[in-house]
């Protein structure tokens, strides 16, 4: 239930940033491409994730894979929101590999 109470949240992020989206829930096989997402939105959507959410979003993990569907970004998301995964966040918190660098830059 966490989980789909999480989905839920993560989508009401992302709606603000895709123009073409109905008011329909949005699918995990949805693209984001396709609900309009682009560059320019791209960047300020990860930055509204990983302030909303609390998760840093590795350099390595900004890919068009990632960013190709709602559901691909939401399995990187939710993975750094895993207590379990804490190691993504700490991890690129310490080598500056998350995508604003080190604090401070």
């Amino acid at each position: 239930m966490e989980n789909e109470q999480s989905f839920h949240e993560y989508t009401e992020i992302l709606r603000p940033y895709l123009p073409f989206a109905e008011s329909t829930p949005l699918e995990p096989s949805d693209s984001l491409a396709e609900l309009g997402l682009d560059s320019l939105n791209t960047v300020a959507l990860l930055v509204e994730i990983e302030s909303a959410l609390g998760v840093i979003i590795p350099d390595d993990a900004l890919t068009a894979e990632t960013f190709a569907t709602v559901g691909s970004l939401w399995s990187v998301v939710s993975d750094l929101m895993d207590p379990a995964n804490e190691t993504g966040t700490a991890e690129a918190l310490r080598s500056g590999s998350g995508h604003g660098g080190t604090a401070g830059s």
